[in-house]
């Protein structure tokens, strides 16, 4: 399954597209805050928690064992929910990313070589405490909207 058919299936999951004629909600750039520490569900490398009355709204869970395509697919996950619920959220999200398989070039793909960076800066990260997850590895990452770069964002505080 091509990303795109991933997203579209995570949208039409998540409570369908918008219909037709409408026009989506315009969504800005996004920090996401990745974690290590206590594992995500059983049996995932990844998981993402949208919160809706905590900070940071955009957390992803992260197993030890994950790699790149993990990350690459729960950030997809985020850009989905982003794009179906927008960012005012009246209730807490949990989810697990399916795996997905990525096209011909995504091994050498300089967006994976950025994912791998930001795993090998998570796990150097140092421990402190990041409510309501504990004591915990965090870094934060920064999405684009519909148009940008994706940049890194630091340890700073969520």
């Amino acid at each position: 399954m091509n990303t795109a058919r991933f997203l579209l299936l995570v949208m039409t999951i998540a409570g369908g597209l918008p219909a037709a004629g409408q026009e989506p909600a315009r969504l800005g750039a996004v920090r996401v805050t990745l974690i290590a520490g206590k594992s995500p569900s059983k049996g995932a490398r990844t998981e993402v928690v949208r919160q809706a009355h905590r900070s940071p709204q955009n957390v992803v869970l992260v197993d030890r064992n994950a790699n790149a395509d993990d990350l690459a697919a729960a950030l997809a996950m985020v850009s989905s929910l982003r794009a179906q619920y927008g960012d005012s959220l009246s209730s807490d999200f949990r989810a697990r990313p399916e795996h997905v398989r990525f096209g011909p070039r995504w091994g050498a793909s300089e967006y994976r070589k950025w994912l791998h960076e930001q795993l090998v800066r998570l796990r150097k990260a140092p421990d402190r405490e990041f409510m309501p997850f504990g004591v915990v590895k965090a870094v934060h990452v920064t999405m684009p909207g519909p148009t940008g770069t994706i940049t890194s964002g630091g340890t700073g505080r969520g």
